[in-house]
């Protein structure tokens, strides 16, 4: 079975990448193993993402803290490698979402969506070979995305030859491909894409087994 999804590696589509959502609770957790299964890319690797949440302690506030991570198996016999992409604090009972897009195609950076309700939206990337993350925030994206009248979500397409992120509407629609973004992941800056500029779509292979 893992032979197969190998073979059938390629960017995953629109409403098939691996996600999962909750509301902020007490003592509450999701993970996409269970929801839409993991992701495997390139050379066996296995991600897939947690989200739990909390009362954060705090006597002024007494919010709902959630903590979002990403969970890396390299190889069957090792051990996870856990990575931290973002910790929030706020109303209880907000939604939280997240959903993994993707790896570039040499496994080297691994890129997806967090957002909650009230309008927080990011892009999270991942490398693998420094163990670093980002963050980008989307509020640009999102009036953009507004005026194209095209949704409220947004998946990373791809990435370009420079290193930039390719954005996309999270629709089945044409938005997918008139209504591109190429985000410099060193200033967090939007740009649309240009006609003639190529990228390389992600490498997401879900097992929904």
């Amino acid at each position: 079975m893992l032979a197969l999804l190998l073979l059938l590696g390629s960017s995953l589509l629109s409403g098939e990448e691996a996600s999962a959502s909750m509301d902020c609770a007490s003592s509450a957790s999701v993970h996409t193993r269970e929801v839409t299964g993991p992701v495997f890319g390139p050379e066996a690797v296995v991600t897939f993402l947690r989200i739990y949440s909390e009362d954060d302690h705090s006597k002024n506030t007494h919010w709902c803290q959630a903590e979002y991570q990403l969970i890396i198996l390299p190889f069957v016999g090792q051990s996870a490698e856990i990575v931290p992409l973002l910790s929030s604090d706020g109303d209880w009972g907000r939604r939280l979402t997240a959903h993994i897009d993707g790896f570039s195609r040499d496994g080297k950076r691994i890129f997806g969506v967090i957002s909650e309700a009230g309008g927080y939206r990011a892009v999270f990337g991942y490398s693998r070979a420094t163990r670093r993350t980002s963050l980008i925030d989307l509020k640009d994206a999102v009036r953009n995305l507004k005026a194209a009248k095209c949704g409220t979500g947004f998946a990373v397409a791809g990435t370009t030859k420079a290193g930039g992120i390719l954005l996309e509407p999270r629709t089945t629609d044409q938005c997918r491909e008139t209504h591109r973004w190429i985000i410099d992941p060193s200033t967090g800056k939007l740009q649309p894409q240009q006609q003639g500029i190529s990228f390389e779509t992600l490498y997401g292979v879900l097992n929904t087994q």
